[in-house]
């Protein structure tokens, strides 16, 4: 498959894989809401009813879309591209869409520096280490304040 046809591909799978109860909208999300809304499936759970291709798929039509939105000087060669899909699937497949969609409207926008050149498999890990990092971070956050909640309301 070439560039434009993965494009194509992935964005008609991740807007059926939403959950069309509760939409997803970037700018009004942050990792908090991400990770109390389960609002979207995991990369794992695409991959098992969709099977590894089409998931695969999904993420490097990610990375596509995030370096021509770039307008990077040197693109990832599609070798690079499903390399880089095939460690995000292997090492973050526990990130939902909503995950993926704020992880990489972060990187449009910036948030972890600003992109020059080219979009590489380094940065690109690096980013999706420092997201999984600040969401762990948020996960142990959320979990101390219900902790704290249920002692409070049962020992108070």
């Amino acid at each position: 498959m070439d560039k434009k046809q993965i494009t194509q591909s992935s964005k008609k799978s991740s807007l059926k894989l939403q959950n069309k109860e509760k939409p997803f909208t970037p700018s009004t999300v942050g990792i908090r809401e991400i990770i109390e809304g389960k609002s979207s499936m995991t990369l794992q759970e695409v991959k098992r009813r969709k099977g590894y291709k089409d998931s695969l798929e999904i993420v490097a039509g990610w990375i596509i879309h995030t370096q021509r939105v770039l307008e990077v000087k040197k693109e990832m060669r599609d070798e690079s591209i499903f390399t880089a899909a095939q460690l995000i699937m292997e090492d973050y497949y526990y990130l939902n869409f909503t995950d993926l969609a704020f992880l990489f409207k972060r990187i449009i926008m910036g948030h972890y520096g600003i992109m020059y050149e080219s979009l590489t498999i380094d940065k690109l890990m690096t980013y999706f280490s420092l997201y999984a990092e600040e969401r762990r971070t948020e996960a142990a956050r959320i979990s101390l304040e219900n902790h704290e909640q249920f002692k409070n309301k049962h020992n108070g």
